[in-house]
Parts: structure tokens; C-alpha cells; sequence
């Protein structure tokens, strides 16, 4: 295994762990039209375009937010989805990295 695996993917968990409590802590009454949001999102995206935690994070996001603007859901319920999503794929990666099978 590649030494800087690792290292890589504790920093993709940190990201992904510290993005969303700092939009949720910071958010709008509705985070789905937070600008700096979203461009944090796709930059995020951006930085990791082969991860396919992040980019089904980042859909599960517009998914969330096209049912908020349709009021299909309320924007807490759509937060505690994200975040209980969120919290699953940090687990699932943190996981994966002690059975030595994540790769970046």
C-alpha cells in the first residue's frame, strides 16, 4: 500500500466531516441557498473529482434541496438527512482504511 494513502484519506474524512457541521452551524434559514455553501461544496468536488463518497455527498445534497424548494420536506429534516448520510460515509471510509482497502 502506497505511505501516502492514508495520510490522504484521514484528510478526506477530516474535510468531509468538518464541511457540514460548519455550514449547519452557520447556515441561513435555508442552507440550500447559501452561496459560500455551495461553493464550498463544489470545491470540494473539484479537489476530489475520482471520490465517489464526495460526489454522491454532493448529490444527496441537490437531491435535498430541489425536495426543500419543492416542499417536500423541511429544510431540519433535510439537514438531519444529509448529516445522518454524511455521518454514514465517514464511517464507512474510516472503516475501509482499517481493513486497508480505500483507495483515492
Amino acid at each position: 500500500m502506497n505511505g501516502s494513502r492514508p495520510l490522504k484519506q484521514i484528510i478526506l474524512v477530516l474535510i468531509l466531516a468538518a464541511a457540514v457541521p460548519t455550514i449547519a452551524a452557520e447556515q441561513p434559514a435555508d442552507s440550500c441557498k447559501d452561496k459560500a455553501s455551495w461553493q464550498k461544496w463544489q470545491q470540494l468536488l473539484a479537489d476530489n473529482p475520482q471520490d465517489d463518497s464526495v460526489a454522491s455527498l454532493y448529490a444527496f445534497r441537490i437531491g435535498l434541496c430541489s425536495m426543500v424548494k419543492s416542499g417536500m420536506i423541511d429544510t431540519g429534516r433535510a439537514t438531519k438527512l444529509f448529516e445522518q448520510m454524511r455521518d454514514a460515509v465517514i464511517s464507512g471510509k474510516l472503516e475501509a482504511e482499517g481493513a486497508g482497502r480505500v483507495e483515492l
